[in-house]
């Protein structure tokens, strides 16, 4: 008793002091939003508004700044809320409420740091001026996270930049500068891989343990009176039982053992039927269950998709800056890798292994004319539709790079 009585106390001080903790939250939220602003502030003095540099700084403490509006928002609730069911029972005691001057100079905070940007109707284009007029998300065109290209190329005008820069006198600030950006621009890049890569792998495992597989199971094995999916299970499942039936009558004639009552190996076929009864049920529930997982993990990586274009833009512009950067037979060699690699229209054995198991993967029924045409038709395509890509895009970057490749791929 005196163990729940204590629980009980400290469970009742924890909801008291819940509007201390959420309004904390939001002060230490306001604070972070702050130093979010001197950040940019001090970056927009020194970056050209049109650079690929500010571009990049400029989407990733934009990110990091509507975090910390949110998160204020919703400690802000939390506190009005929490405030309002506390004094609906009486709960004044002193351990749950602030001075009223803390909470003053918080709430003053707090007001200062989100008036101006909820009190307009377009929250982007007002928070911090984080957007300036040629790189904002407002806009109807959507705007490109690297140069475009010119009639001078790239590598020559990054180098005579960077000559540019090393004469200069305030190398060193700019370097650590530089330095400071790129350590932003790699965490907001391993946040968003992980929120593209395994978040929705996740919520979609959690869906399956906790929600689908009770209901599925009682929809399969009760409502639903069929045991296979497609006819490539049933064909399957009678090859294994025809299987055993042949090897136990051979076993049976080797053995000499003539004398076995039929009744044990009809007994036996019974067994095997039952089993395997029970597997291909099992596969065909699995397969309704990877079908739903599948489609829920692709709606929530598109969804990433729209709602992050931002940190989308800026993967896009570090793997191009990447790129850009290699020589030209690294260039040659990643192409063909990955050409080779992932096209592979000379290895069709490959792609019939790959969608042979998808479709057994989904529970779909195995057809070897649709498998043989698809074979032969789709890494053809696939594979013109790249060099196609290398003709047109990368010949106008850099030409020498179509060159060698033509030079290695023969």
């Amino acid at each position: 008793m005196k163990n729940i009585a204590q629980i009980w106390s400290n469970f009742v001080i924890w909801v008291i002091r819940t509007p201390n903790r959420a309004l904390d939250k939001a002060y230490k939220e306001s604070l972070r939003a702050d130093s979010i602003r001197k950040t940019y502030l001090k970056y927009d003095k020194i970056f050209n508004h049109q650079s690929q540099k500010f571009y990049k700084m400029n989407c990733y403490l934009h990110s990091l700044f509507l975090e910390c509006i949110n998160s204020i928002l919703l400690n802000l609730l939390e506190f009005q809320v929490s405030q309002a069911i506390l004094i609906f029972f009486n709960h004044n005691k002193p351990l749950g409420i602030l001075q009223s001057t803390q909470i003053s100079t918080q709430l003053c905070v707090i007001e200062k740091t989100i008036l101006p940007i909820v009190s307009h109707d377009k929250f982007h284009e007002n928070s911090l001026i984080f957007l300036s007029k040629s790189v904002s998300i407002s806009e109807k065109q959507s705007v490109t996270a690297y140069e475009p290209i010119g009639l001078i190329p790239r590598s020559i005008t990054k180098t005579f930049s960077r000559f540019q820069t090393e004469l200069d006198s305030n190398t060193i600030m700019f370097v650590v500068e530089e330095f400071e950006i790129i350590q932003y621009q790699v965490i907001a890049i391993l946040q968003h891989l992980f929120n593209l890569l395994f978040l929705p792998w996740l919520i979609s495992q959690f869906c399956k343990q906790i929600l689908l597989t009770s209901w599925f199971q009682y929809w399969w094995n009760t409502i639903h009176v069929e045991i296979f999916l497609n006819s490539s299970q049933e064909r399957k499942a009678l090859e294994q039982l025809q299987n055993f039936e042949d090897t136990s009558w051979l076993e049976q004639l080797i053995d000499c053992d003539l004398q076995m009552p039929i009744d044990f190996f009809y007994n036996k076929i019974n067994m095997i039927t039952v089993q395997l009864t029970i597997l291909y049920n099992e596969q065909s529930l699995q397969a309704l269950l990877n079908i739903c997982m599948n489609f829920l993990a692709l709606s929530i990586t598109v969804g990433f998709f729209f709602l992050e274009k931002e940190r989308i833009n800026l993967i896009k512009s570090l793997t191009q800056e990447f790129f850009y950067s290699l020589s030209d037979t690294m260039k040659a060699f990643f192409i063909l890798l990955f050409t080779d690699l992932f096209i592979g229209f000379h290895s069709p054995h490959a792609w019939e292994v790959l969608i042979e198991s998808s479709l057994e993967y989904l529970g779909l029924g195995h057809n070897q004319y649709v498998v043989s045409l698809f074979v032969s038709t789709f890494p053809v395509i696939l594979d013109t539709v790249f060099k196609y890509w290398i003709f047109r895009h990368l010949n106008r970057v850099a030409p020498s790079i179509v060159v060698t490749y033509h030079t290695m791929n023969e």
